[in-house]
């Protein structure tokens, strides 16, 4: 797998922090969440600290396609049947005043991070989902937005009805985080990148927040930031979120498609442009439910060949991970009602851009203890008891699948490992994780996720160990990649003997 389009030239720029320190905010986070929140925390005259795991924007924004738009999958009639007309007016007004402030953002710090504006479209080509996007349509009508209904498009793409927003958003999301960073940096706050948090205390008022090489950072608030949150207690939210991952290509055209778009079908696609290039997704899956990821990804290249052209040569292929929350919609706020000054960003189901301006700017409200319109719609202490218990009871199944899968003990062993393949076996009487290389070098790792101990499946085609749970994932030799586990996992040494 190559890195995304976005990521594959931006290189690290920040120290790891090597020493103790206090702040005013810790943020935990460097994706385009954490980094606009540190953005607007100095621009109110605060000290902040962001302490990302790896590099700023390297992970869940490095591989998002980027749409900003306020046009969030069928967002508008699921809220007005969920929640009421008026926060689905709510959550749209949320989100334009989110673009424009990024808008002014790029225009005031002069962010050059390929901006640009375009109109964004919910299609569908199968009869039977018309009807849903002229609903959606008449609920944006209803909370007065002026969106477009249309059954064609100058388009390869094939459509029967869409919906579109005008005026709407493409941009670089690591350009951009790039240039928040610059002017974070130009303060007296800092970033720290490869700097891993590992444990958590609150103490007489302050957090105290401390990183793998035992460095502490103390701060009255602190701000989760990471896909998943990872303090387990008190929150929960390894049982209110999970995480799926999905597909994306990226390859050049001549075909007539300007903006971006998102289909509502059962094979659903999303797609965007970028400077003449096109950026394909979809296939999504719970993170750890499917073996065969290979698969998916040549079934997408399969899909652009059929949309495209046969003769369409692929720059860049990577795969993506978005949490999504029980009832769909993010969590930004308190993080708990007992754990004061904290707060958590989390949960955007796939639509990151916005939703993360959004985040900032409550975090922010929250924080200087000034009110915001919207807080209520995203407090993470709210309740849907129907959509959310169901929703639950899901996360329970795949958690209990987990441990599961640990009572039947592998029947296969070292010898049952080919090339290139990652398989759980029996190796002196325990359960191995196994991956063999190209060299036919063995990296065998106890495959127990260190977050909850969930059996770790094998995805062949990142070469990853990854939880089915609540989606921590790991590299061949055990290194943490995603949470909301924060250790490495257990390795263990092969012993080659002669027979």
């Amino acid at each position: 797998m190559s890195k995304s389009i976005w990521n594959n030239e931006i290189k690290a720029v920040y120290p790891k922090l090597e020493q103790d320190i206090s702040v005013n905010v810790i943020v935990v986070g460097g994706g385009i969440a954490g980094m606009s929140t540190a953005y607007n925390l100095v621009k109110n005259g605060l000290k902040v600290a962001v302490l990302e795991k790896d590099e700023i924007g390297n992970k869940n924004t490095g591989t998002t396609t980027a749409q900003l738009t306020a046009q969030h999958d069928l967002i508008y009639s699921y809220i007005d049947k969920e929640f009421g007309i008026n926060q689905a007016k709510l959550y749209l007004e949320a989100q334009l005043e989110a673009i424009q402030d990024i808008v002014g953002i790029c225009d005031e710090d002069k962010i050059d991070c390929d901006l640009e504006m375009v109109n964004s479209y919910i299609y569908t080509n199968e009869e039977k989902h018309i009807k849903l996007i002229k609903h959606e349509y008449e609920v944006l009508k209803e909370i007065d937005y002026d969106a477009i209904y249309t059954k064609e498009l100058e388009t390869s793409i094939p459509m029967k009805a869409a919906v579109g927003f005008k005026d709407q958003y493409n941009f670089h999301p690591v350009k951009y985080i790039h240039g928040l960073a610059k002017k974070i940096a130009q303060s007296d706050s800092a970033i720290y990148e490869n700097t891993r948090v590992v444990d958590f205390e609150y103490k007489y008022g302050k957090h105290i927040v401390t990183t793998a090489n035992d460095k502490k950072v103390t701060a009255p608030f602190l701000v989760i930031a990471t896909s998943n949150p990872i303090i387990n207690f008190p929150g929960l939210y390894f049982m209110k979120v999970h995480d799926e991952r999905s597909y994306v290509v990226s390859f050049s055209s001549n075909s007539p498609i300007n903006g971006s778009f998102s289909s509502i079908d059962s094979t659903a696609h999303y797609l965007r442009t970028q400077k003449g290039k096109i950026m394909l997704g979809g296939y999504e899956h719970r993170t750890g439910e499917k073996e065969d990821t290979m698969l998916y990804m040549n079934m997408l290249k399969e899909d652009a060949r059929k949309m495209f052209g046969e003769d369409i040569k692929f720059d860049y292929e990577w795969s993506a991970q978005d949490g999504t929350t029980v009832d769909g919609l993010p969590y930004i706020g308190n993080y708990s009602r007992t754990l004061h000054g904290a707060y958590v960003i989390c949960g955007f189901n796939k639509w990151g851009m916005s939703n993360s301006q959004v985040a900032a700017n409550i975090i922010c409200d929250l924080i200087l203890d000034r009110p915001n319109d919207y807080m209520s719609l995203f407090k993470p202490q709210r309740c849907k008891p129907i959509t959310s218990f169901t929703s639950y009871l899901e996360m329970v199944k795949y958690s209990t699948l987990g441990f599961i899968d640990k009572l039947h003990f592998p029947s296969i062993g070292i010898e049952d490992v080919h090339e290139d393949e990652g398989k759980v076996i029996s190796y002196k009487n325990k359960r191995v994780g196994a991956y063999r290389d190209s060299k036919d070098q063995l990296h065998l790792v106890v495959p127990k996720c260190k977050h909850l101990g969930c059996e770790l499946v094998f995805n062949p085609l990142e070469k990853t160990w990854d939880c089915p749970c609540h989606a921590s994932r790991y590299d061949i030799n055990g290194k943490m990649i995603d949470g909301p586990s924060v250790h490495d996992l257990d390795i263990i040494t092969y012993e080659h003997t002669q027979d």
